[in-house]
C-alpha cells in the first residue's frame, strides 16, 4: 500500500508519510456521523473548579472515492478559576484525542491511528444581557 511504500522510501516517521500521502491524494475528506459526550464540573473551593470532559465519535465518509469509517474519543482535564469582578473564567488543562481511520479498501490505504494532545488554555468573558 502507499503508506508502507512511503515509509520504506526513506527515514520518515509515520506522521510524515501520512502528510506526504495526503499531499499526493489532494482530496477532500468528507465525513458525517454522531458524537456524544459528558462533562463534569466540580467546585474545589473559593472560585476554583475542576473540569472533566469526555466524548466519542463515529463517522463515515469518503475521500477520493474511497469509503472509510472514522471513530475515536477525546478527553480533557482542566482547572478553572472564576474572576467574579471581571465576569471571566480562566481555564488551563490537558486534552487528548485519538481518531482511527478505517478504510474499506485497505489495498490503497492502511488503517491509521491519529493522536492529538496538548495543553489547552482559554479565557471566557460572560456578557450580562
Amino acid at each position: 500500500n502507499h503508506l508502507r511504500t512511503l515509509l520504506k522510501q526513506g527515514k520518515r516517521t509515520r506522521a510524515e508519510a501520512i502528510v506526504k500521502l495526503a499531499h499526493r491524494i489532494r482530496g477532500v475528506n468528507i465525513a458525517y456521523g454522531p458524537a456524544a459526550g459528558i462533562g463534569i464540573t466540580a467546585p474545589l473551593g473559593g472560585n476554583f473548579f475542576a473540569l472533566l470532559n469526555a466524548s466519542a465519535l463515529y463517522l463515515w465518509g469518503e475521500q477520493e472515492n474511497y469509503n472509510f469509517i472514522e471513530y475515536g474519543y477525546n478527553g480533557t482535564v482542566s482547572l478553572a478559576y472564576y474572576i467574579q469582578s471581571a465576569s471571566t473564567v480562566v481555564t488551563a488543562g490537558f486534552r487528548y484525542q485519538l481518531v482511527t481511520l478505517d478504510y474499506e479498501n485497505e489495498d490503497q490505504f492502511a488503517d491509521t491511528d491519529l493522536n492529538f494532545y496538548g495543553v489547552i488554555v482559554s479565557v471566557v468573558y460572560s456578557l450580562n444581557i
